[in-house]
This record gives structure tokens, sequence and C-alpha cells, in this order.
């Protein structure tokens, strides 16, 4: 299991909050405006490169690290869904 950054000091600041889980930076490589199967390709292409399964799911949390963004929520449900697995 892997948590995804979408920057270097997102990926920082979880793991001074204390994330053990390994963090992939990834930074926003799906462009929103590209047709259905180019979207499919470079999905594929990102999943192969970082060694991502098709069948892995992923959480995704996009923005600051404040707490309106409730990352640690974000953390707990990763945590309750690994417990789970």
């Amino acid at each position: 299991m892997a948590l995804v950054a979408v920057c270097t000091s997102v990926k920082t600041q979880l793991v001074q909050a204390g994330v053990t889980t390994p963090i992939v930076v990834l930074r926003h490589e799906l462009p929103s405006g590209s047709p259905t199967d180019a979207r499919d390709m470079m999905r594929e292409a990102i999943r192969r490169r970082h060694g991502i399964r098709n069948n892995m799911a992923l959480i995704g949390m996009v923005g600051q690290f404040k707490s309106h963004k409730a990352y640690v929520r974000g953390v707990r449900v990763l945590a309750a869904l690994q417990s789970a697995a």
C-alpha cells in the first residue's frame, strides 16, 4: 500500500505528521480535458511506472495540508482500510 502526494512539500508534511505508509509524489499528470482513451492510457502508464496494480484502490486527497481539508480523516480512513484487509 502506498500514499500518493501531489508534491514533495505535502509528502514532507505527511511524514512530519507521523504517516509511516510509503509515500509517492505524483504531480497532476492526468489532464482533465483529455479524451477518455488518452486518460486511460496515461493512467495505465502512471500505474506501471509507480508499480500500482490495476486492482489496487487509490484514495485521493488534493490541496494544501490544512485542517479544513480533512487529511487526518483521510489517514484514518486509510488506516481502517488497511486493518480491514
